[in-house]
């Protein structure tokens, strides 16, 4: 849990993507850190054994027991986003607000998609395959290395382990409970599964608001890392 800025500030908890590390919030720690105190876990998706549910029970606990005083609020993306919705359904009051960007939200049962899945994973050993995706994604080059080797690490257990934990993923009941502000943000050019998840979400959800990204797809904390910002620190002001 990589800790930023000022512990006597309200605390943001940013969790990353799959595929990616706590290293896609650069940009975000670098403009949060002088008014909040921001914490960065690295999730643990190359393990074999990785359960959404798990790490969601997990943080709620390291949270409890080393930030209970802290008014924390989450930041999710992706797979990120997943499991902070498992974490407030897990345990609806114990955060002040959460900001859920692009969630897959609707569960994906198909055979084929096991297939393409297990004949997929030989391309995340590919350098010319990552420098790819991370063109697509808009990361920033100076974190490609950082990228390839993270991709690496993955065994084709973990691989295929973490892609059906998000595909497979259910929100909990108990999360349409919570009272806490909820901001879900998509972007205009995501999956279609992906935005009739955002409206799932937004449409069940009593406290939420939504915000879309125009003429962007499945990564807007970096080729939007400006207005991602922007948006989430004027909801954090009129809501915390």
């Amino acid at each position: 849990m990589e800790p930023y800025g000022d512990t006597k500030k309200p605390c943001l908890l940013f969790l990353h993507g799959g595929g990616v590390g706590g290293w896609m919030w650069e940009e975000q720690i670098q403009y949060f850190k002088k008014d909040y105190f921001i914490l960065v876990p690295e999730l643990p998706l190359t393990d074999p054994h990785f359960s959404i549910q798990q790490t969601a029970l997990e943080l709620n606990e390291q949270m409890r027991e080393f930030y209970g005083n802290h008014k924390v609020t989450l930041v999710g993306f992706s797979i990120g986003a997943q499991i902070s919705l498992a974490m407030v359904g897990n345990s609806p009051s114990q955060y002040n607000a959460a900001m859920i960007n692009s969630a897959l939200a609707i569960p994906i049962q198909n055979k084929v998609m096991d297939s393409t899945l297990k004949y997929s994973y030989p391309l995340t050993r590919s350098r010319m395959f990552a420098k790819l995706q991370a063109k697509s994604m808009a990361f920033p080059k100076r974190h490609f290395n950082t990228y390839y080797e993270q991709s690496l690490e993955f065994t084709k257990e973990a691989f295929l382990n973490m892609m059906k934990e998000n595909m497979s993923f259910q929100v909990p009941k108990t999360f349409f409970e919570t009272k806490i502000p909820i901001l879900f943000t998509i972007g205009s050019k995501e999956q279609k599964i992906v935005r009739q998840s955002f409206e799932i979400l937004n449409t069940n959800t009593e406290n939420s608001r939504s915000y879309i990204f125009e003429n962007v797809g499945h990564n807007a904390p970096f080729i939007a890392a400006n207005e991602f910002n922007r948006v989430l620190e004027k909801w954090l002001e009129e809501v915390l």
